[in-house]
């Protein structure tokens, strides 16, 4: 007599993802973390809070690329897809609205070339990964091995290049320092500690310096 089998509840199952769909989705992953993490210091700066979320933003992409490339599965896809997409929206909320929170807090930030760099990782991995999760056929087409490789090392280089760059070093909140004759001037991640430290001698002189002896010659 045949023995009655309990339905097993339903699960993701694991994805054999070709090694192009593979390595591209964990390169667009590790290239918008590397950005958050090289970020995270000029953030920290300005506020604690933001530089700690850019560090757990780095590290939760690091985690997906590695899972990516080693556990590749439909949950996977779905929480990378989800993952990605709040970041967007956050980042799109500081753009138009402005944070709730910090100094800059309901004041709408500029886009820079960092940020839409980032974006546009994230978005890329974002529709690939939905992609393949509305047509599972899609991880079944395979590239010749040159064309394979040619998008990741697009990434990484383009990654490269936007770390390195000068805006990369100078990244701010869209912030500038007003000179002493009123003209903005551009202060990279400065937040006005030059400006601050000008108006601080400027006040200790307190106009001794046009002080003069009895034959004209500055003290």
């Amino acid at each position: 007599m045949a023995t009655a089998v309990a339905p097993q509840a339903p699960t993701f199952e694991r994805i054999a993802t070709p090694a192009a769909v593979l390595v591209t989705m964990a390169t667009l992953s590790a290239a918008a973390a590397v950005v958050h993490l090289v970020m995270v210091p000029s953030h920290m700066d300005e506020f604690a809070a933001e530089g700690i979320a850019f560090a757990v933003a780095g590290w939760l992409q690091l985690l997906v690329a590695f899972y990516l490339w080693t556990q590749p599965s439909r949950a996977l896809l779905g929480f990378t897809a989800l993952l990605n997409v709040a970041f967007i929206g956050v980042w799109a909320v500081s753009r138009t609205a402005g944070l709730p929170v910090g100094p800059n807090a309901g004041i709408a930030e500029s886009a820079s070339l960092v940020d839409l760099t980032v974006v546009g990782l994230q978005a890329a991995l974002v529709l690939l990964a939905v992609a393949v999760l509305l047509r599972p056929t899609l991880i079944e087409v395979s590239l010749p091995p040159g064309l394979a490789m040619a998008v990741p090392l697009a990434v990484v280089i383009m990654t490269s290049a936007v770390v390195a760059s000068p805006e990369a070093r100078n990244h701010a909140h869209g912030d500038e320092v007003v000179s002493a004759a009123g003209a903005p001037a551009a202060s990279g991640h400065a937040h006005g500690t030059e400006a601050a430290a000008g108006a601080t001698a400027v006040g200790a002189d307190r106009g001794l310096s046009l002080l003069t002896n009895g034959h004209h010659g500055a003290i």
